[in-house]
């Protein structure tokens, strides 16, 4: 069995309908309409209080029965132990939780725009970030998102390969402009202090400066310049889509 978002890591069954993804770390539930959705799971100190007190109390209501059978209504103490036996077990068993979000399509979005013939065709940011995206999952990356626009906090994409989550900067720069320290740092900070995602890669059309180089190092980012780019379009996208 594959977990729905990594794909192609297996899940580890913990009981139930509940799962867990030993590989991108998520918790899975089995939900209503069939479909494997990340969950968190509630405290659930107060439902496991509530059960252990009406299982207690089933004890309690048997020694009445066993002890007292004319001091007490056989009638309202046997519904009431009914009560006890079926709600108790389950308030003990039952782990509260919501839904953190659901499984992305099979097909990911950014297949449905139409992408340039070229690298050199590419005219806009966009278009750009759209290619690179298609381009990691033709390497082998899945569950790639393009999540580039307004308000992306320095994040263009989203993608896992081996179980472990990148996060994905891209820049189109002309010539003569380089990615500094500056552009790579705030990548850094975003990746692991907002959005929490220990890995990256950095895509741009230009190059690096040595600074930048050595704070990608610390921050166990990838770096593909403008020349690995041309090389991974020519591997990767002139080959048919299997």
């Amino acid at each position: 069995m594959n977990c729905p978002y990594c794909r192609e890591n297996l899940i580890i069954v913990r009981r139930g309908a509940e799962y867990h993804c030993d590989h991108c770390n998520r918790d899975l539930r089995k939900i209503r309409s069939g479909e494997f959705c990340e969950v968190k799971y509630k405290d659930r100190s107060g439902y496991l209080l509530v059960g252990i007190l009406l299982i207690l109390s089933a004890f309690f209501l048997s020694g009445l029965l066993f002890l007292f059978p004319l001091h007490v209504s056989p009638v309202s103490a046997g519904v009431l132990l009914a009560i006890c036996i079926t709600i108790g077990p389950a308030m003990v068993s039952y782990r509260p939780y919501t839904i953190v979000s659901y499984p992305p399509p099979k097909e990911t979005a950014f297949k449905a725009y139409p992408l340039p013939p070229s690298f050199d065709s590419v005219r806009t940011h966009s278009e750009f970030e759209r290619m690179v995206a298609l381009l990691l999952e033709r390497m082998g990356y899945s569950d790639v998102r393009h999540i580039g626009g307004p308000g992306d906090k320095a994040i263009d994409i989203t993608c896992y390969r081996d179980g472990l989550h990148y996060a994905v900067q891209c820049k189109k720069l002309g010539t003569g402009h380089k990615v500094g320290s500056r552009m790579m740092q705030g990548f850094c900070v975003m990746m692991k202090g907002y959005h929490e995602i220990e890995r990256g890669i950095f895509v741009t059309t230009s190059v690096f400066t040595k600074d930048a180089e050595d704070i990608a190092k610390k921050f166990n980012v990838e770096l593909i310049d403008g020349h690995t780019l041309k090389d991974l379009m020519q591997r990767y996208m002139e080959r048919p889509q299997e």
